[in-house]
């Protein structure tokens, strides 16, 4: 009954890439309605935070790769089965849609490689929820397992920068020092 009730988010999902890989291969826009749509719906979820680049997604560069995922993203909201949440209320129950709600998210913040103004512009094109760094060293600080250190200075920068603009910093793959800048910011 929960499902019926509740807006249900899946909090991680890579579908932009399969988008990426079939939209490369020559499908037209719509893959994720022709695809994805029927068993998201059979199985009550009405969003989810999707991965348009990150850390390990480098081809041809972070940035680029993740203009282009976003680009495709857009393309799909216009073949008409998501829509791109900007805003926290169109997650509300009352924001009722029968599309598939996504958030745009970086896992690992090497697209934004070190400027705060790629961060706008990604912003500006849909990006609301970033993962600090994916389990490695980027620009930004210091990954679970990949030694000892926390966020860098730019890190810190673009953590107080995501605040301003209302963005969700994502801190699961981040060392435990990189977790506790985090919240000290």
């Amino acid at each position: 009954r929960l499902h019926e009730s509740a807006v249900i988010v899946d909090m991680h999902s890579d579908i932009p890439a399969d988008v990426v890989k079939r939209r490369g291969q020559g499908e037209k826009a719509g893959v994720f309605g022709r695809v994805h749509a029927q068993g998201w719906r059979e199985g009550g979820i009405d969003g989810a935070v999707v991965t348009v680049g990150g850390d390990q997604l480098r081809e041809p560069s972070p940035f680029e790769y993740a203009q282009r995922a976003i680009a495709l993203m857009h393309e799909e909201e216009a073949a008409g089965d998501v829509m791109i949440v900007t805003e926290a209320r169109q997650l509300l129950p009352e924001a009722t849609s029968d599309r598939i709600r996504l958030i745009l998210n970086c896992e690992g913040g090497s697209p934004i490689e070190g400027s705060l103004d790629k961060l706008h512009m990604l912003y500006d094109q849909g990006l609301r929820f970033m993962t600090l760094t994916w389990s490695a060293k980027n620009e930004l600080g210091v990954g679970v397992g990949a030694g000892a250190g926390g966020l860098t200075g730019v890190g810190k920068s673009v953590v107080r920068e995501m605040a301003n603009l209302g963005m969700v910093a994502d801190v699961s793959h981040a060392s435990v020092e990189g977790f506790w800048d985090c919240l000290r910011l």
